[in-house]
């Protein structure tokens, strides 16, 4: 890359610059892109994600935002504090923004305002056990809160002391995670009834074993469930070629948690 001495370079990933007071968005392999922003309000954020640095770049003036260099309108937009970056649907980053919570929209290019009782000052994401790129639980020193894929719906959890708690993703895409207090399993926003969380584990294809039980973990949209009759030394997760979620036992085969015929 040529150095310029008129050229201001934002971040660890250089992809954006300001130029004679005009901001650019350069990918590195082509000429850079001239963005319709302010340049004396015009900032750009480092974002990581546990680790890992995200795939999307972002930045913001006092007009809205450029993810990438896709321009999304809110006022003050430089003063927002990424929360936590997405790319999934039409999400691409929770934001902080004048004491309020909110997803940008990039589909629909607006911001979406989140409806929630948590203490916007202190909120921030719950970093998993495991690696994983995406954040669905949150807290803000007080309370648990879920956040779903496509989704700009917080969701608080019951659990009274949050001081003991602990968060996996249950594949390495961190799809539908877990999170146990010290009395409690909760698989997304929905509490696994049975569950013991002192001896939970869960497991591959969607299914998880405490020291007794075994527990299909279900889904944003449906809660997971005590496979009934499922013997817990013998179940063991098999790999279908439609990826059925398919698992089997002394006894039976079962296909998303429950008993089908053949083996």
């Amino acid at each position: 890359m040529e150095s310029n001495p008129n050229r201001k370079y934002f971040g660890n990933e250089r992809r954006y610059f300001i130029e004679n007071g005009i901001a650019f968005y350069d990918l590195g392999h082509s000429a850079p892109e001239k963005l319709a922003a302010d340049g004396a309000s015009f900032r750009a954020y480092d974002v990581t994600t546990f680790g890992y640095q995200y795939a999307m770049r972002y930045a913001a003036d006092k007009n809205g935002f450029f993810v990438d260099k896709e321009f999304v309108p809110a006022l003050h937009a430089n003063l927002a504090e990424i929360v936590f970056p997405r790319n999934n649907g039409n999400s691409a980053a929770l934001i902080k923004l004048n004491s309020n919570l909110y997803m940008i929209n990039i589909n629909e290019k607006r911001i979406e305002k989140i409806k929630t009782d948590a203490d916007v000052s202190n909120f921030e994401a719950i970093k998993p056990g495991a690696p994983t790129r995406e954040a669905r639980y949150f807290q803000d020193g007080k309370s648990i809160f879920y956040l779903a894929p496509y989704s700009a719906t917080l969701t608080k959890l019951p659990i009274t002391d949050i001081s003991k708690i602990r968060v996996t993703p249950n594949s390495e895409s961190g799809e539908t995670p877990t999170v146990l207090s010290e009395t409690q399993v909760f698989i997304g926003a929905h509490l696994l009834n049975g569950a013991d969380p002192k001896t939970f584990e869960v497991r591959y294809n969607g299914y998880a074993v405490d020291s007794q039980k075994v527990f299909f973990l279900g889904s944003d949209s449906r809660p997971g469930f005590v496979i009934s009759g499922a013997d817990r030394e013998t179940f063991q997760e098999v790999d279908a070629e439609d990826n059925s979620f398919d698992a089997m036992d002394r006894h039976q085969r079962y296909r998303h948690g429950r008993p089908v015929s053949g083996r």
